[in-house]
């Protein structure tokens, strides 16, 4: 029978030595760029500001103002409530 030794070394993968899952290592606070909730809230804001966000900000307004939307509106919320 053989007998297999097992080393800290990775024979296939050397690359792989001293390698850290990224989610093993907390984000630094103080860097956005490893947080990964900043870079979402970040695009988000960013794309508000461009012309097509605006565009698209533009139409939800017209969109909300009409009463029969803001009318099925009301009528989810009652039912989401009713839910809770």
């Amino acid at each position: 029978m053989r007998s297999t030794v097992i080393t800290a070394e990775c024979p296939v993968r050397p690359a792989l030595q001293g390698w850290e899952r990224p989610s093993a290592k907390e984000p630094d606070p103080t860097n956005p760029e490893e947080d990964p909730v900043a870079s979402v809230s970040k695009l988000v804001k960013d794309f508000a500001r461009s012309p097509k966000g605006q565009q698209l900000i533009e139409q939800v307004k017209a969109q909300a103002s009409k009463p029969e939307n803001r009318r099925k509106l009301e009528e989810l919320r009652v039912r989401y409530l009713k839910r809770r």
